[in-house]
């Protein structure tokens, strides 16, 4: 972990550690901003689309997402972005969106009373969680999706060690019950930041889960 003061920053006098840090952060940001965007499934008429860990994502999702037949519910643990994205809600106006406080690993696993979910979306959020915790989220939402529904999970890594966690969602999946039927990976040219972006649905319990070949593109190749 490094340490700077407000004076190293202001003047610029910065370690090279520091300096390679930002650019490899900055090259997150733009491999995250353009071919790994999230956009979320369509809800369908008397159907749920289910966002977890939506946070300031949501402001976007409020003022951009083409109208819906069905609901969308972005979800957040944090209360101050709950509330900020109700304000919002309330000042677009929109009826086929709906706002909750929810912590990720507390999903509830009978029907809404909106609708079937049939589009549970992870962006960023499962490899925060401890091992137990994307156990204990992955058989809540089995439960939640049925044999119909479809799971979306969004992993971004900066460095080796994230990378390797993004990867593991893989058989964490398979573990679950789910089979992994789309995955595309997207990183930069050393393969230090990137993305991968997985669907995924329930199968039955004695047949397990499997994973799908996935799509591998540099930066440069999915713009």
């Amino acid at each position: 972990e490094l340490f700077y003061t407000l004076e190293q920053l202001r003047t610029g006098h910065l370690s090279a550690d520091l300096v390679d840090f930002l650019q490899l952060f900055r090259t997150k940001l733009e491999v995250l901003d353009r071919p790994a965007d999230v956009v979320l499934p369509h809800a369908e008429r008397g159907t749920v689309v289910f966002d977890v860990g939506t946070g300031i994502a949501g402001i976007d999702f409020i003022n951009s997402l083409p109208r819906q037949d069905g609901l969308v519910i972005l979800s957040d643990h944090d209360p101050f972005i709950v509330t900020l994205l109700q304000v919002t809600l309330r000042w677009v106006g929109r009826t086929d969106i709906k706002v909750m406080q929810l912590n990720a690993t507390e999903l509830p696993v009978e029907q809404l009373p909106e609708g079937p979910v049939r589009h549970l979306v992870a962006s960023a959020v499962l490899q925060h969680m401890s091992a137990e915790e994307q156990r204990q989220f992955l058989s809540r939402a089995q439960r939640l999706l049925g044999p119909t529904g479809k799971l979306w999970i969004n992993a971004s890594w900066l460095g080796q060690n994230e990378h390797g966690e993004a990867q593991a969602l893989d058989g964490e999946l398979a573990r679950a019950g789910f089979k992994v039927t789309k995955a595309v990976t997207v990183f930069d040219e050393k393969g230090q930041v990137g993305c991968r972006r997985l669907r995924a649905e329930p199968v039955a319990p004695s047949l397990g889960g499997t994973v799908a070949p996935f799509v591998v593109a540099t930066v440069h190749e999915a713009q």
